[in-house]
């Protein structure tokens, strides 16, 4: 009776784990991507090293669990990284951070801040 309880939670934590992966390491990507450096070169090699880092780790690492948690350490190292990028962005903006030449759509020049 044990082992098939112990079998329906590893199921249930799988069915959970899965998808929140699959999901957190999409955004660490983008955040990756639309918050990384200015060169998109640079930004879209970081993101496509991000993913084929958290995959690999998946296959190298075992048991399987060990390569789940090395992933998300992973991903919690990108969140980090992501938090402090956007609290250091919202600061410089709060104190009257850079301003950004556009055009409106009637052609008229103006600022604004972005």
């Amino acid at each position: 009776m044990i082992p098939r309880i112990r079998r329906a939670g590893t199921v249930i934590a799988q069915v959970i784990v899965w998808p929140v992966l699959i999901l957190g390491v999409g955004w660490g990507a983008l955040a990756l991507w639309l918050d990384g450096p200015a060169a998109r070169w640079l930004a879209g090699s970081l993101a496509g090293a991000f993913v084929l880092g958290c995959l690999l780790l998946l296959i190298v690492v075992r048991p399987l669990w060990r390569g789940q948690l090395a992933v998300a350490v992973v991903l919690l190292l990108v969140i980090g990284w992501w938090r402090r990028f956007r609290r250091l962005l919202f600061a410089e903006m709060a104190a009257g951070g850079p301003e950004f030449r556009h055009h409106c759509s009637e052609g008229e020049e103006s600022r604004a801040r972005s």
